[in-house]
């Protein structure tokens, strides 16, 4: 798997467990802290997921994939299948002290130890695009320099700006 896979993939998880979050918030709406709080967790995993995109985007400029990143699909699959499950049992209605065991659980997974790994393996890409957006803005316009120095040259006559 290489990383920009990784990151799809990585983002697509912290979606998923922001959606169960706004599941249990809707179910449990009569419950104004609980609702707080599955509403918090919710946002806090959309931020997350905004933080991968971010690197997905990042990774995106360059021209490869990214590494290579071995043992990341088993461990992703595993959560996916894990969070399917999850998200299962919250939409067949689930009581609150059942919810929480159930955050709890998927938070102890290691989800978030992938998440900071992603965002580890995902901060080159976004370190060299800083860079070339540096580069690209002190270095004024290169296309545009380029080509005055073809329009100077053609200016002058020179062979290859004629006609054939």
């Amino acid at each position: 798997m290489y990383l920009r896979e990784a990151l799809r993939c990585c983002r697509d998880l912290e979606a998923e467990v922001g959606q169960i979050y706004d599941e249990l918030a809707a179910q449990h709406a009569t419950d104004l802290e609980l609702k707080a709080l599955w509403t918090e967790l919710a946002q806090d995993e959309r931020r997350h997921s905004r933080i991968v995109t971010a690197l997905l985007a990042a990774e995106d400029v360059q021209e490869d994939d990214g590494p290579f990143v071995v043992d990341l699909r088993p461990r992703i699959d595993r959560l996916r299948k894990l969070l399917h499950r999850a998200y299962k049992s919250v939409r067949a209605g689930i009581e609150p002290a059942a919810a929480i065991e159930l955050a709890t659980f998927i938070e102890g997974t290691e989800i978030n130890e992938l998440f900071r790994e992603v965002v580890e393996l995902g901060r080159p890409s976004l370190l060299r695009l800083l860079g070339q957006l540096e580069r690209g803005i002190d270095g004024g316009d290169p296309h545009f320099e380029r080509l005055q120095r073809w329009t100077a040259a053609c200016a002058s006559a020179a062979p290859r700006c004629r006609s054939s």
